[in-house]
């Protein structure tokens, strides 16, 4: 899609896009510089990947929200997708970076870039905006009608650097953005970004997207937990500080924070490595985004990107909790944090290599290629798989047919493609691409696309060669047809 854009042809008018044309025209850029190569658009999501790591340094000036961001299995395992969540995360990240900054229209107008990339970030910027503006109310001196109206009457120099003015200058980007593809391209934009997500219909079981999120990353997400706990231990210490300050306080909250030993705010304050408000913005926003997916009825694995910045953030807190529990009682204490880096790293890295990036590689494409080039000419067509056709055309310098590159079969479920549409698309191609499993018995099962007739194919259309897939998620073969 990013190449057809670099050569002319824009989304909704020539061509089905579901989303805003953020992650296209990012992508379409070193095309237009460069030309279609793949090593480099391959680049993208790991530099974007790269940019949201070094921002989290910038930040925390910790090396280990970076390090457990980026080898994260659920970072390892997509950054050589070209899904768009490793740009709209990074585009998230440097708005919540510029917000606790106090650069609002700076924070907005990232959040606005990484919204045309991929709208399911706006979760996770409401999280942190709304802690900030429970900062902005929190006073125990003040009945809550008093904090709302200070907060209502605040001068505009300080407004300026409010959640409010963050939300409205980022709305108002995306609304207009929105209004103009509206009139350029009416229902042909409103139907695909907007009606079609509305339509579409659970993907994955959200239960084995836990499962797998779970399995692959256990270890950040059990630091990250007791990153969540000294939060708690923080507030209570706090609580205990302030009673022993003013004896007449409730002495239940004394009693409990007794349970975890004799620390003060000063023992505290020693173990923390973050900035509290920092982290406590993470936690914000991490349940934010949490919340979403979980109503949100079709969600993906990757999705899950947009968790770990934040997961990141609270994972090194835990680590600094850890390593304050082992000092100075255990010899070599203060080299555990490292350790612990080098394992997670080791076992992500080698979880990756072994399970996940085999999955990424078509080890066939080359012999695709070949075939399409041998058996076509320059003006004929390729109709087919989203994961295989358009990569093949691209590299045998053939078209599309109708320019269809997204053939998910969300778009049938929704409606926005029939069966007899596709069927017609596929018979009308000199080319047509399924992926698919073949078993023991050489039945081809859960083709891709699905939604054809499959005796009309086998009418029209004869099997030119069937590749083996040596690793993949779902399928273990392609079927090249030559329908013309």
């Amino acid at each position: 899609m990013a190449s057809l854009l670099a050569n002319g042809q824009f989304p909704y008018r020539d061509f089905f896009f579901a989303h805003l044309p953020g992650q296209l025209l990012i992508l379409a850029i070193p095309i237009k510089l460069f030309g279609f190569n793949l090593f480099t658009l391959k680049l993208v999501p790991i530099l974007a990947s790269a940019g949201t790591a070094i921002l989290l340094y910038l930040k925390t000036k910790n090396i280990f929200p970076s390090v457990f961001y980026l080898f994260s299995l659920s970072v390892l395992a997509t950054s050589d997708h070209g899904s768009g969540v490793h740009e709209a995360t990074f585009f998230l990240t440097l708005s919540w970076y510029l917000f606790d900054k106090k650069k609002p229209l700076w924070a907005g107008l990232a959040l606005f870039v990484g919204m045309t990339v991929r709208f399911y970030i706006l979760p996770a910027a409401l999280g942190f905006a709304a802690y900030h503006v429970w900062q902005s109310l929190k006073n125990k001196n003040s009945s809550p009608i008093s904090r709302i109206s200070r907060f209502a009457l605040a001068p505009a120099r300080r407004a300026l650097t409010s959640p409010v003015c963050f939300l409205l200058f980022t709305f108002t980007l995306f609304a207009a953005t929105n209004l103009i593809f509206l009139q350029l391209f009416g229902d042909h934009f409103f139907t695909p970004v907007w009606k079609y997500h509305l339509l579409k219909s659970e993907g994955i079981d959200k239960g084995a997207i836990i499962a797998f999120f779970l399995k692959n990353d256990w270890i950040l997400l059990v630091l990250a937990s007791v990153g969540i706990i000294t939060l708690l231990i923080n507030k209570l210490q706090i609580q205990n500080y302030k009673s022993q300050i003013n004896p007449n306080k409730s002495s239940s909250k004394s009693k409990t924070v007794s349970s975890f030993g004799n620390l003060n705010l000063k023992n505290y304050l020693e173990l923390e490595i973050l900035n509290l408000n920092f982290v406590y913005s993470a936690l914000y926003t991490l349940l934010f985004q949490s919340f979403f997916f979980i109503f949100f009825a079709d969600i993906y694995f990757l999705y899950l990107v947009t968790l770990i910045p934040f997961l990141a953030i609270l994972a090194a807190q835990g680590v600094a909790f850890i390593n304050q529990k082992l000092y100075p009682n255990i010899p070599y204490a203060p080299y555990f944090p490292y350790f612990l880096l080098t394992i997670f790293f080791l076992l992500n890295f080698l979880n990756y290599q072994t399970n996940h990036a085999a999955a990424s590689v078509i080890t066939s494409m080359d012999k695709i290629v070949e075939d399409i080039k041998a058996t076509t000419n320059s003006q004929d067509k390729i109709f087919g798989s989203f994961s295989v056709a358009p990569l093949a055309a691209l590299k045998a310098n053939r078209g599309l047919t109708d320019n269809q590159v997204d053939t998910n079969i969300k778009r049938y479920l929704a409606g926005f493609l029939s069966t007899e549409e596709t069927t017609k698309l596929a018979t009308e191609s000199t080319v047509f691409i399924q992926t698919g499993v073949i078993d023991q018995q050489g039945k081809a099962l859960n083709l891709d696309p699905a939604f054809v007739k499959q005796e009309v194919i086998q009418n029209s259309c004869k099997v030119l060669r069937v590749y083996s897939i040596p690793k993949d998620y779902a399928n273990n073969a392609i079927i090249l047809w030559k329908c013309k």
